[in-house]
C-alpha cells in the first residue's frame, strides 16, 4: 500500500502499545513519505483516503491508530501540527459514519476499546486546540506550532462536517466566548469592588473561528461519549482555569442542577435558555426561581441587585406566557403570591386568553361543519 511502508523496530513496544500493536512478523507499520508529502500539503485528502480504508474493512480503527501513535512521538513543530490535523479529520471522519450506522449508542453503550480509546484522543485533540489558542493570546505571536489551525485549514472552503451539530445547545452561544464574559464583573461585585454589571462588548478575538470548541461542545451534548471521556474534559477544565470556553465546557460535564448553580454565579443571563433547553420537569424550575429568589434577597448591591431582578422577570414573563397558571403558582417559591403578583395576574390573562381562542376556533369548525352540510 503506498500509504504505509514497514519498517523493523529499534526497540522492544511497551506494553500499552501493543494495545493497538500493528506489528506482523516484528515488522511494525508506519506512515511512506507519500504520506508525509501529503499530510503537509493535503491532510484533509490524506483523512479521506485513511477513512475509507477502515469504512472499507480494508484497516482496522486499532491499526490506523497505531500508525499514529508510532509516527507522532517523532514529530515537532509545523510537521507534528499537521499529523495531528490529520488524525483529528480522520476521527471525525470516522465517527461521522460510525454514528450514522449505529445512531442508538450513548454514554451508557458498550463501546469497543479502539472506539473509546478514538473518542479520547479527539476529545483531546480538541482540548489541545484549546489550550494552544491560550497560549498563543498569551504570547501575543502568530507561532504556528501553537496554532490550533494550520493555514491550509483556515482558508479552505472544504470544512469537515461537525460531528453532532444539531445537537448543540442554543443557552451555549450565550455564554463566553461567544458572548460577553459577565463572571469577572460578578465577581468583582461579590468582593465588594465597584464595577458596573451591564453587558459590555467581548474583548475576546473576534476574528478566531472557534471551531474546536463547538465541535467539543457537540461531542458532549450528543450523550455519546463515553463517561470516562466526560471526566477526563471536567478535570482538565478543573485544573485549566483560563482555558478557552472553559465555563461552557464545565457547565456540559456536570448535572442539570450543579449547572444551574454554576450560570447563577457566573453567567445568569444564560438561565432562562439554559432553563428552556435543559429543563425536562416543572420542578426543576421551582428550584431556579428558589435559587434565584434567595440570591436577590441576599444582595444588597445597587447595582447587581436589579440585574438579577431582570433575570428573574425573564423567567417569570416566559413561564407566565407558557405554562398552565396553576403550574406557575406552584413553582413560585412559597410566600411570594404578592410579591409576584403581576406575573399571576399575566398568567390569568393568557389563560382568559387561551379559553377565547379555544372557543373560536371550536365555533369555527362547527360552522365549517354546517356549510358543508
Amino acid at each position: 500500500m503506498l500509504l504505509f511502508e514497514t519498517t523493523t523496530p529499534v526497540k522492544s513496544m511497551s506494553k500499552h502499545d501493543s494495545m493497538y500493536s500493528s506489528r506482523r512478523n516484528d515488522q511494525l507499520t508506519t506512515f511512506s513519505e507519500l504520506s508525509v508529502v501529503l499530510m503537509d500539503s493535503k491532510p484533509r485528502v490524506l483523512s479521506g483516503v485513511l477513512s475509507e480504508l477502515v469504512a472499507s474493512q480494508k484497516m482496522s480503527l486499532q491499526e490506523v491508530l497505531q500508525v499514529f501513535l508510532e509516527y507522532l512521538p517523532s514529530r515537532i513543530g509545523i510537521s507534528g501540527s499537521s499529523a495531528s490535523l490529520v488524525l483529528q479529520v480522520f476521527l471525525e471522519n470516522h465517527f461521522g459514519h460510525y454514528f450514522e450506522l449505529y445512531p442508538d449508542c450513548d454514554f451508557k453503550s458498550v463501546y469497543d476499546l479502539p472506539v473509546i480509546e478514538a473518542l479520547k484522543i479527539l476529545v483531546r485533540s480538541y482540548l489541545s486546540d484549546l489550550q494552544c489558542y491560550n497560549l498563543a493570546s498569551k504570547k501575543n505571536t502568530s507561532d504556528k506550532s501553537c496554532t490550533p489551525e494550520t493555514p491550509e485549514v483556515k482558508d479552505s472552503a472544504d470544512k469537515s462536517p461537525v460531528l453532532f451539530e444539531s445537537c448543540h445547545f442554543e443557552f451555549l452561544q450565550k455564554m463566553p466566548p461567544f458572548a460577553p464574559n459577565l463572571s469577572e464583573k460578578l465577581l468583582a461585585h461579590q468582593r465588594g469592588e465597584n464595577t458596573d454589571p451591564k453587558i459590555q462588548p467581548s474583548d475576546e478575538d473576534k476574528g478566531h473561528k472557534n471551531e474546536s470548541l463547538v465541535k467539543l461542545q457537540c461531542l458532549l451534548c450528543s450523550g455519546k461519549l463515553p463517561k470516562e471521556c466526560v471526566v477526563e474534559v471536567y478535570q482538565f477544565v478543573q485544573t485549566h482555569p483560563q482555558l478557552h470556553g472553559n465555563l461552557s465546557l464545565q457547565v456540559l460535564c456536570v448535572s442539570t442542577k450543579e449547572a444551574t448553580n454554576v450560570l447563577l454565579n457566573f453567567c445568569p443571563q444564560t438561565l432562562l435558555q439554559f432553563a428552556k433547553d435543559r429543563y425536562t420537569v416543572d420542578s426543576e424550575y421551582k428550584h431556579l426561581l428558589s435559587l434565584l429568589h434567595k440570591k436577590i434577597s441576599a444582595l444588597s448591591d445597587e447595582l447587581l441587585k436589579p440585574y438579577y431582578m431582570r433575570v428573574m422577570n425573564e423567567i417569570l414573563t416566559y413561564l407566565a406566557q407558557t405554562y398552565p397558571l396553576e403550574s406557575l403558582c406552584q413553582m413560585l417559591p412559597a410566600g411570594t403570591e404578592y410579591q409576584y403578583a403581576s406575573f399571576i395576574h399575566m398568567g390569568q390573562q393568557v389563560t382568559h386568553a387561551n379559553h377565547i381562542r379555544s372557543l373560536i376556533m371550536i365555533t369555527g369548525r362547527q360552522l365549517l361543519g354546517t356549510l358543508k352540510l
